[in-house]
Order: C-alpha cells, then structure tokens, then sequence
C-alpha cells in the first residue's frame, strides 16, 4: 500500500502516513476552510490502510490548534482507530504538546477518554 503525505499549509497540518513503518504523524494547525475536503481522502486511506494492518501502529498528534469542525473529524479518526484495535489491531497513541499549552494537553485528555487504545499525552522537551 502506498503512504500517504500531506504538505502542511497555513490552515492544514502535515500528514505523514508511513504504511511500510506504520507510523501515522499528523502535525500543525488543522482549520481548513472545508474540513470534509481535507479529511476525507485521510478517512479513505485509513478504511484502506488499517483491514491489512499485521504490524504495531504507532499514531503521533503534534497539533498546536484546531477548530471545533476538525474537532469533530479528529474525534471520528479516532473511532476509525479505535475499531480497528477492537478487532485486534496494535494501536498506540502519542498526544504531544507543547509545556505552555495546558489546553493542548486537557483536549488530549478529552480525546483520551473515549477510547480504549494505548493513548500517552507527551509534554514536548524544549
């Protein structure tokens, strides 16, 4: 399968889906102008990606800011994960954020709670 990468734009974060390390990153600001637009070829992939997926999965956040529209689009990645691993999927999760960014790391923390895969919220190291 091949991988799948965004460049990050002003209003967009980088996607970097790495299927033969099986490492998923998504970083920077996510707000862009048509959430739908942006997420559903990231959507496609993963329903693609996760069926075949034999190895550990390792996920990585480094947002800085989303608005409520991604919110909603994180919180269904998240589901996409989270039924995979409930069909035996080794899934793991690493939330990182920013020391002077509590709110960053309590929306980790709201993420954390609806799901049941391996889930570490990192402070990242200055």
């Amino acid at each position: 399968m091949e991988s799948l990468k965004i460049e990050k734009t002003k209003t967009t974060p980088r996607i970097d889906f790495d299927a033969k390390f099986h490492t998923l990153s998504m970083s920077g600001d996510v707000y862009p102008e048509n959430a739908d637009k942006f997420f559903n070829p990231i959507f496609d992939w993963l329903q693609k990606y996760l069926p075949g997926l034999h190895h550990k999965c390792i996920v990585s956040f480094h947002l800085q800011y989303f608005n409520t529209a991604a919110s909603g689009k994180i919180s269904y990645f998240l589901e996409l994960l989270e039924k995979a691993y409930k069909k035996g999927k080794d899934i793991s999760i690493h939330w990182y954020y920013e020391p002077d960014s509590d709110e960053m790391e309590d929306v980790a923390e709201e993420f954390r709670e609806g799901i049941t895969i391996p889930f570490q919220i990192i402070e990242k190291k200055l």
